[in-house]
């Protein structure tokens, strides 16, 4: 059985120095582990006596949970012997950053955290949260996620980095086989891709015949490594009142009609990859329907994607709101 405790004679809980002097030789625990550990572990239930502590490896799934209060978080944990039995206090500072799009997600600097020593010679810390933002802006995401301690009071610093994927409790279900985003370093660069949460802002632009249109972007993990191309469709949908003047009530609906705003068929676009494998399609162009009104309007997007020459095709949608380019 794994102990924590607190050493009262080695407190450091304020930087003021106390009458009383912590000697290490005084609390170390005879087990003490030799070779340096900083390990980070997840905490998902929030567990203040969260143990055995599990530690996450390069790669290692983080659950998004959500909090009493409706922020989504990961609750970290970590276990470490580069601090002394002193120091049971320690600063708390955590980030983390999507490897694709360098998007930050979250940013943590918690002070004064309780570092509880086991009989085992490590320190612990529980129950340490990270908020990552709102939902659809995180699902399925590949992020690094640094971690560092700071003796309270002072004294020197360690870190620790790990690349984790983040991903939804769905109770079981499958995520969605696409992702939507933008391409924000061209139609070769897969770091460049930045994921769209549902109802994100897409402004549309001229494409290469001077049309308006959208650009975006899509990310999969349903194709194996031969599939080097795949053929698009995709249609932009919204949906309006058959009759305008109709008002929705309690007990009725006013009857709806789609209206399409714009749709590419069996376009053929090549794939790019990345280190994990999965597979980019960047700089999908969708032409807007020059005689629909889209300019600050709510639609759907459904893409398709199907691997050239035969294959399981994989579909998605996701809802944006279309802005009309600037000037």
């Amino acid at each position: 059985m794994l102990v924590l405790s607190a050493t009262a004679a080695c407190s450091d809980a304020s930087p003021v120095a106390d009458v009383t002097v912590c000697s290490p030789s005084q609390c170390a625990s005879s087990r003490a582990v030799v070779s340096p550990v900083f390990a980070i572990g997840t905490d998902p239930d929030g567990a203040l006596g969260g143990l055995p502590f599990a530690p996450a490896s390069e790669g290692s799934e983080f659950t998004v949970v959500k909090g009493t209060q409706g922020a989504f978080m990961i609750v970290l944990s970590a276990a470490t012997n580069r601090f002394d039995c002193c120091v049971e206090r320690v600063n708390i500072r955590a980030s983390l950053t999507t490897v694709d799009c360098g998007r930050k997600l979250g940013e943590s600097n918690l002070r004064r955290r309780l570092l509880a020593h086991g009989d085992d010679g490590l320190g612990y810390i529980l129950n340490t949260f990270l908020i990552v933002g709102p939902e659809g802006t995180w699902e399925e995401e590949q992020a690094v996620l640094t971690l560092s301690l700071e003796p309270y009071g002072g004294g020197e610093t360690f870190d620790q980095t790990l690349t984790v994927m983040l991903n939804a409790d769905r109770g079981g279900s499958p995520p969605p086989p696409l992702r939507f985003g933008t391409s924000e370093a061209g139609e070769t660069r897969p770091d460049g891709f930045c994921a769209l949460p549902d109802y994100a802002l897409l402004t549309a632009q001229p494409l290469s015949d001077g049309q308006p249109g959208l650009l975006f972007a899509a990310r999969t993990a349903a194709f194996g490594p031969d599939v080097a191309e795949v053929d698009i469709d995709a249609t932009l949908i919204k949906s309006v009142k058959v009759d305008p003047t109709c008002e929705s009530t309690e007990t009725t609906t006013c009857p709806m009609v789609d209206v399409e705003l714009g749709r590419v068929v069996g376009r053929r676009h090549p794939i790019v990859r990345r280190d994990s494998g999965r597979a980019y399609v960047l700089g999908i162009p969708v032409p807007l329907n020059a005689d629909a009104e889209w300019a600050g309007e709510a639609a759907r997007l459904t893409l398709t994607l199907a691997p050239a020459g035969g294959g399981e095709p994989v579909t998605s949608s996701a809802s944006l709101m279309l802005l009309a380019p600037p000037g």
